[in-house]
């Protein structure tokens, strides 16, 4: 029904089938070039409703998933795909 990921194949997978998502963004564990990769694979994405949680990783023994599953949206794609494919039209 959800997707519920830290992890940014986890979202992209979802919003490629077409499946709800929220990101579970842990503040206090640092990813090793930090947001960027998340930051670019939002700008393809209309970010008015972007699903994202910010928590920390004391607070996920007390997490609830199934309110948090229960927020997931599938933001709108923001690219033209037939421009893609015509770049490459193979």
């Amino acid at each position: 029904r959800a997707v519920v990921s830290t992890s940014l194949h986890g979202l992209i997978t979802a919003q490629a089938y077409g499946i709800p998502w929220i990101w579970l963004n842990i503040e206090n564990h640092a990813l090793w070039g930090e947001d960027f990769k998340f930051n670019d694979f939002f700008s393809t994405l209309d970010t008015e409703i972007l699903p994202v949680r910010k928590i920390s990783v004391e607070e996920i023994s007390d997490l609830d998933f199934d309110a948090l599953a229960a927020d997931a949206r599938l933001p709108k794609t923001n690219i033209d795909l037939d421009l893609l494919e015509k770049s490459c039209p193979f």
